[in-house]
């Protein structure tokens, strides 16, 4: 384990000491079966520096025999904070909530409304397929994260959500590229996702991007030192949800 003093991922611990919960937001564009494990990661990082962590499931629906964030919206009830019965880690469906947070934004906070649920949390991450977020998020400060793992299919995917996230979102999203190999060869022929992404999104968006890699087959130190990385610089960054004041309401 590294030496809290040392490792990138002890400035974590002293955001933690702000009250309001903050909110990442990951858009999925496709390609589920290689953003989940580097999510879990990140999730995992925050959880082992004390943080409680509830994750809005976007491709899971809500019903009477699945519970989530539809029925705390309906209630106006979250989680409790018991430490008995209260996981530091959670996931919820939210694919039924998410769309009505969304189509009510025009007339409350769908962000506050979230901090009042989550107030005892200190991360609520939404995962849901990027085009939500667009509008879900649009106007905010918050800088979704974008997953880019080693499938040739993964740069059509991730450009697509890139332009919907800039043109229509107005968001400047953080870019994670998912890398195989530690020293990857260069082959112009050949480029890896990331790179098509980055040609397609500086030729056509004029946007330029600065990805943060994360390898794939690290273990050990650099397996940990990358991930805390990642998950210091999205909690840094994300957006505090303030709850509403009384005359908000």
């Amino acid at each position: 384990m590294l030496d809290p003093r040392q490792h990138q991922a002890s400035s974590l611990e002293r955001l933690g000491l702000r009250p309001a919960p903050r909110l990442v937001a990951v858009g999925s564009h496709g390609q589920q079966q290689g953003e989940l494990p580097l999510l879990w990661g990140v999730c995992n990082a925050w959880v082992e520096q004390g943080f409680s962590v509830m994750v809005l499931d976007g491709h899971a629906r809500e019903d009477a025999h699945n519970l989530g964030l539809m029925q705390a919206l309906q209630s106006g009830v979250g989680p409790g904070a018991d430490p008995l019965t209260q996981s530091n880690w959670q996931v919820w469906p939210a694919a039924v909530g998410l769309n009505t947070l969304l189509a009510a934004s025009d007339t409350t906070d769908p962000m506050g409304r979230l901090a009042t649920l989550f107030a005892d949390h200190n991360v609520v991450l939404i995962y849901t397929p990027a085009p939500l977020l667009t509008w879900l998020l649009r106007g905010s400060h918050s800088a979704p994260l974008l997953i880019v793992p080693p499938l040739h299919s993964a740069s059509v995917s991730a450009y697509q959500a890139l332009k919907e996230w800039v043109t229509e979102g107005r968001l400047q999203p953080t870019v994670a590229n998912i890398a195989l190999d530690p020293t990857p060869p260069m082959n112009p022929a050949q480029p890896a996702p990331i790179e098509k992404l980055q040609r397609c999104a500086q030729d056509h968006l004029g946007y330029g991007i600065a990805p943060i890699t994360v390898h794939a087959r690290a273990a050990g130190e650099q397996a940990t030192r990358e991930l805390n990385r990642l998950a210091w610089h999205l909690f840094e960054g994300a957006l505090p949800l303030h709850q509403p004041q009384p005359h908000e309401a």
